[in-house]
Order: C-alpha cells, then structure tokens, then sequence
C-alpha cells in the first residue's frame, strides 16, 4: 500500500514544550518512522502552507485552532472524501481564571467555532477518557490517544545522596495548584536541612518559596522539553499538586509518566488523571491533603530504599504500558478506518512522495526521518508576535508585529486579518479587510469583520 500524507495543524505555540511535545511531535514522529503507511507533517496554523497542506493532505488533524476560516476547508475535504480530525485535549468550557488560556477560551466565537469544526470533523481524538465523557457527544466518531513517552533514558537509582532533591515543574497555568500546597511545603522545607525544593516555572511562581535560602530552594526558568527532562534528572521525589477542579480533572497523567520515566518516586494529589494510572503505595502516593503529603514525603525521604522502589516499578509500568512505539498499531489502525474508498489508491503515494518532500525543502523544516516539523521563519514568528501582543491589549505593537509579517510573505491574508484588530472601526480597518479579502476571497473571517457580524 503507498504511503498517506498526515498533516497536523496546531495553534502558534512555542515548539517542544508542552502539549506540543505529547500532542504532537511524539505521535506523528512515532507514526511516521515505525509505520510503513504514513509519512507526517506538523506546523502551527498561522504557517504560510496552512491552506495548500489542508486541501491535500489525505488526512488532516486539526488540534484546538479556533478559527472559522478553517470551516470551508473541512467541508472542501469533505467532498474529496478526505478525513478531518479534530484534537480535542483541555476542557474549554471550565478554564480557571488565572489561567492563561481563559482570555481566549470564554469568548463566545471561539467556543462557538471551536464546536462547529468538530462537529463537522470525520471524527474526534481526546487527550483523556475524561475529556471524551464530556465532548464525546459532539461526535459519534471519536477515539482517545493517551499521552505516551517516545524515550526512556537510564538512570543510577542508587539515591545515595546528603541531600534529597525534590522538584515540580509546570507551566503558567498551574499558579493556582503550587500556591496551594507552598503554606505546608515551605515551613517543612525550612526545618529540614538535608532536603531541598527545585521548581522550573515562570518567575512570578518563584516568588511563593522567596523565603527560603538557596540550601533549601532552587529555581530554573522555562525552557524547552529537553532542558525540563535534564531538570527532572536532578529529582528525588517528585511532586505534582493539582486542585481538584473540572478543568484538572480533564488533564492528563502526563507529569506521572515524566517523572516514572526519569526514576523520581511521584507524589501526586488524588485526583482523576493520577487516580486512573497510579498504585497508590507501589508506583506512587497519592495525596489528599496536607498531613499525607508531608507525610509521603517524610517517607521517601527517611527511607531511601522505599524510594527506589516506587521509582523502579512506576518506570517499569512506563516501559510496558506508556511507550509511544507500542502504539503506533493502534493510531495506524484509527487513521486507516477514516479513509474514504474515493481515495485512488494507485495515486496517494506520489502524491504524497511529492508534497511531502517539497515541504521538507523549505525554510523552517526539521526532518527527522518521515517526519517533518516547521519551524517558524521570521514571518510566522512575526505574526506570533502580533497575537501575543494583541492578546495582551497592546495594539499598537501589534500592528507593527502584523505589517512586518506582511513585508516578508505579501501574499498572505493573515497579517492584514490580524492588523484590522489593531485599529478602531473605520476606514483604516475596512481597508485591511478588504485587502485580506482580495488575498483569500475565501475568508469567513473576513467577511464576518466587514458586515460586523454578531458572530463575535
């Protein structure tokens, strides 16, 4: 059988962090370089080949974009009788206030358009069978890939150390889940002197352990997956606090298997994504408040060999359950099944031959085997810029942001689309309306601006 183009299309996102990491570079990585059937191509959905990948792809992943202009191209595809997935993996309808993603997610249009493409997808993909019982309704056809490791890297699990490591990790997002356990945590950390704290995170989340000296706490900023799993390789313990809120309970165990996978004994709060993978006493502890969480610790510390334990068997329950090779089958046997019998067998595989190896030509491509990542040139970095900007009310810099984008690739609609928001209602934003019409006649958005649709 000739090989299949998969394309996946993600939000602007900064590359190898987070769920980009899990969502998407481990599995199309993974299809494409242990199955004989799939060649793979992942970008973000400002990308100067968004459009042209989406009309031939023959199957084509679309992973939480909120954008109504990709509405037409799900319904093109359609009609060649090219499958759509739609990723679906946080709960949008319960994101707290303090995090990052809520400013966007309680907008009206973007719940709204976010629904109608997957309801109009061939079919959905969840993050969690959490997720699915909630979202799964949205669609008959829907299936959950859990979060999988593409590597596990050996470790000496000696623990023989004057000074037990203890870490947590996490983004932006999860203020609110340190800040609740740092009124127990930091005066046991302060009357200990053979254990010390680590935490990668934004700066602002440092500032809750600012009462402890440098023997008891370290701090390293974000970076990278990689420089998080060369944190993680200092750890000890490894503790993951999680308030038990709609929107965490629809996360997933993914800081489990990174710190099972790195040799860390997980302590982990008792709540859906851990309850589901965790041994509570064997491959982890699971904690309910306070009292146990010190408690566990003060466990894992005294009792070095105990620690080992629960570190050996929860990476042992990684190797065996949670590898992203041992799932390639299963992904395979998915994407296969969306097919249309339309498709002319005889003909996918130059045509995917074709495209694939015209995309990994271009700048900003990283091939790794049958995979190819795109990196973001200066204008895709130029637009992220201009939505980061105007998301944080600074229009002006925006705008900058958005004409530069336009200078790189002037036949792209979306810098002119992204402008008209920096400007108040008047000719200056009628005028870049109608050029990113002009450049894409077929743009909802456009158009939806231009008749000051209530849609918004």
């Amino acid at each position: 059988m000739p090989p299949f183009l998969v394309v996946q299309i993600d939000p602007p996102t900064r590359e190898f962090c987070g769920d980009h990491y899990y969502r998407t570079y481990v599995p199309l990585s993974a299809l494409a370089n242990a199955s004989d059937l799939f060649l793979t191509i992942s970008l973000t959905s400002e990308n100067r080949l968004r459009d042209q990948l989406l009309r031939t792809a023959h199957i084509a992943i679309i992973n939480l974009v909120a954008d109504v202009d990709l509405i037409p191209l799900v319904r093109y595809r359609k009609r060649l009788g090219l499958p759509t997935i739609y990723e679906w993996n946080d709960d949008i309808c319960n994101v707290p206030y303090w995090n990052p993603l809520y400013g966007f997610f309680s907008r009206k249009w973007v719940r709204r358009t976010i629904f109608s493409l997957a309801a109009l997808a061939d079919a959905l993909q969840f993050s969690s069978d959490y997720l699915a019982a909630i979202y799964g309704k949205i669609n008959k056809r829907h299936k959950v890939f859990l979060n999988h490791m593409l590597h596990i890297g050996e470790r000496d699990l000696s623990m023989q150390a004057d000074c037990t490591e203890i870490g947590y990790g996490g983004s932006a997002g999860h203020l609110y889940d340190v800040a609740s356990i740092v009124p127990y945590l930091v005066p046991w950390l302060q009357n200990r002197q053979d254990v010390r704290f680590n935490l990668m995170a934004d700066s602002f989340v440092a500032r809750f352990f600012h009462s402890l000296d440098c023997s008891r706490f370290r701090y390293f900023p974000t970076g990278s997956i990689y420089h998080y799993y060369s944190f993680l390789n200092k750890l000890h313990i490894g503790i993951a606090p999680l308030l038990d809120i709609p929107f965490n309970r629809a996360r997933s165990d993914v800081k489990f298997l990174e710190y099972a996978a790195h040799g860390i004994a997980p302590i982990l709060q008792d709540i859906e994504p851990y309850r589901r993978v965790v041994v509570h006493g064997r491959t982890g502890f699971l904690f309910r408040n306070s009292d146990e969480c010190i408690g566990y610790l003060e466990m894992l510390v005294r009792r070095p060999d105990l620690r080992k334990k629960i570190a050996l068997r929860a990476r042992d329950y990684v190797q065996k359950k949670r590898m992203m090779v041992s799932k390639v089958k299963e992904r395979e046997s998915f994407y296969l099944s969306l097919l249309s019998s339309r498709l002319d067998r005889s003909c996918t595989g130059d045509m995917a031959d074709t495209i694939w190896e015209q995309v990994a030509c271009t700048n900003g491509a990283r091939v790794e085997g049958r995979y190819v990542l795109l990196l973001p040139s200066d204008y895709e970095l130029s637009m992220r810029a201009g939505y980061s900007e105007l998301a944080c009310g600074n229009a002006e810099s925006a705008y900058q942001h958005f004409l530069r984008a336009a200078k790189k690739q002037p036949e792209q609609y979306l810098p002119y689309l992204g402008a008209s928001q920096c400007v108040p209602p008047g000719p200056e934003r009628i005028k870049l309306l109608k050029k990113a019409l002009r450049l894409n006649p077929g743009s909802t958005m456009a158009k939806l601006l231009l008749r000051g649709s209530d849609f918004f």
